[in-house]
Formats: C-alpha cells, structure tokens, sequence
C-alpha cells in the first residue's frame, strides 16, 4: 500500500504564490529536512525492493541454460519490444531469426555466467566496504569460465559485456548501479584483444595482499596466468586448428614474450607485499632462465634495487 505524506507548509505558500520573498525560518528548515529525509527513505526503500526481485530471478535464471534462456527472451521482450510498444508478432519473427543462437548450449553457459557476474555485482553493490570478501567467490566462476574456453568462444562479448548495460539489468531497472573500483564483467575487449585481468587487479589481488595471504597470492597469480594463455590460445582473432585446439600463434607469442614478463611481474608483487625472500629466490632464477628475453636488463636493474635499495639520504639536522 503506497503511502502519503503531508506536504510542508512552506511548500504550500510557495508554489501557491502567497510567499513573498523571505528567508527561510528555522520550521520551515525543518518541514524541509524531514521531507527531505522521507524522500530518501522511501528512494531506498524502492531500491532494495527492485534489488531484492532482480536477485530472485537471477538466481532462479542461473539454476540452468534452459533457465537462462528463458529469462533473457523475456527481459528482451520487455526493453526492445513491450515498452517500445512494438507487435508481439515482431518478437515473434525476431526470436525466429536468432533461434540458432538461442539453442546454443554455450550461449545459455555464457549468459549463466552473466547472471552470475551480475548477482556478485549487486551483493557488492550492497556492501561496498565488504566487497573483498567477495574474491574467492569471484575466483571460483573465472575458474567455471576458462575451463571450456573452445565452447565460450563465440560468446565473449557476453562475457565481456558490462554487468549494468546487459537486458538483465535494463528489464530490472539496474543499469545505474555501480561499484567504486570494482570488475563490471569478469572479462573485457579492448582493440588489442581480450583483457582477462581486470577482476585480478581490481577484487582478487588487493583482497590477498591485505590478509597477506602469500600461498593464495602466488595461487590467484598463476589462475591469472593461465588464464592468459587460454585466452590467447582460444579467444584470439586467430582460427582455431581442429587438430591441435587451442595452440595458437598468439599463445605461442605469449609463452615467449608475455608469460616471462608476468612471470616477473608476480614476483615483484609478492616481494612487496611481504613475502620476501621466496619472491627473491624465484626472481634470481627466473633472470637466470630467461637471459636472452628483452626485458633481462630492466628485470636484473629492478632486483638490485630491490635487494639493495638505495641509503636513504643523512638527515640535514
């Protein structure tokens, strides 16, 4: 049952035109800030009520690919043809011409996998300052994503989509929400190809670094590692060869040039965050193996600086 409020005095006066120009007195302050304060409540009340039926039918979408399907076809009926006034004979022929599509198993898998994203996201929506609790769950469905990359293939753009722009959010009026410095989609397409480190960098890797969890660290640091060579391998523009799946001329690249560099990156990172001497021993062999790769010199010039950091200037005084 809606409810009603009665409306301020001042208000009254003003928009009737009986109030000259006059400062505020302090009721009418008041009469403002307790309207004000109801405005707020009833704004937030609206919006943990469209959260909580959202994350209902989230969840129920995400029990199966079937279940997925089904949910998509009906939130993109609601944005692209029920508010647009548009014929249901016009759904009708537009379901037909993506009927190929819509049976893919992998399509309903990639849309699994966005209702997923997108049910994490507004739980950290929901708890901003919590949001790191979240890593290990996040690390479990990047694992559910790259273990069948061939079939995910021609579904990145799903992946890679914004959990805040999919009809999802658009049918369930979520597409402003965000979350301060934190993954829209657990991966990204960028003109140079598909970017698998956004939820690392910005969820996973800063939640182990302040628990100083050096073991799980090292871990989510390899996940991500592999995860960059299966991206390369599978999700390059690159044909995949039926014979050999997967072994790509852009993951041959990778393993030469850019799994050395993240190799050393994963080093340094836990030598800063604490753990030392490990991360020193494994540095030192890691120049030793990899003498002849173009970033040998800067690796070498870094590790000295690290081990033997410069004096700190005599204090003036």
């Amino acid at each position: 049952m809606s409810r009603t409020f009665a409306i301020p005095a001042v208000l009254l006066l003003i928009t009737s035109g009986w109030l000259s120009a006059e400062p505020l007195s302090s009721v009418d302050r008041m009469e403002l800030i307790e309207r004000l304060n109801t405005l707020r409540d009833e704004a937030r009340s609206h919006a943990i009520g469209r959260f909580d039926g959202a994350s209902e039918a989230f969840r129920e979408g995400m029990q199966s690919g079937e279940a997925a399907t089904a949910l998509y076809l009906k939130c993109v009926e609601k944005v692209d043809f029920i508010e647009r006034d548009r014929k249901a004979s016009d759904f009708r022929d537009w379901r037909k011409r993506h009927d190929d599509r819509l049976d893919d198993e992998a399509h309903a898998l990639a849309l699994r996998h966005q209702l997923r994203w997108t049910v994490l996201t507004m739980k950290a929506a929901g708890s901003p300052d919590k949001a790191y609790s979240l890593a290990n769950e996040a690390l479990g469905m990047l694992d559910s994503i790259y273990q069948v990359p061939a079939e995910l293939r021609p579904h990145t753009g799903v992946l890679a989509q914004s959990v805040s722009s999919t009809y999802f959010a658009r049918a369930y009026g979520l597409t402003g929400y965000k979350v301060p410095d934190w993954p829209m989609s657990p991966l990204e397409k960028t003109q140079r190809g598909i970017r698998v480190d956004g939820p690392f960098q910005k969820l996973i890797f800063p939640a182990l670094r302040e628990k100083r969890d050096f073991a799980g660290l090292r871990a989510a640091w390899q996940k991500r590692i592999k995860f960059e060579e299966l991206a390369a391998g599978f999700w390059s523009s690159e044909p995949i060869d039926k014979k050999n799946p997967g072994m790509t001329e852009a993951r041959e690249k990778f393993l030469i040039e850019t799994k050395p560099k993240l190799d050393w990156q994963m080093e340094a990172d836990l030598f800063a965050a604490g753990d030392e001497r490990v991360a020193a021993i494994n540095m030192l062999k890691h120049l030793q193996d990899n003498l002849t790769h173009t970033d040998a010199r800067d690796w070498e010039a870094q590790f000295r600086e690290l081990v033997n950091p410069p004096a700190a200037a005599p204090d003036p005084g």
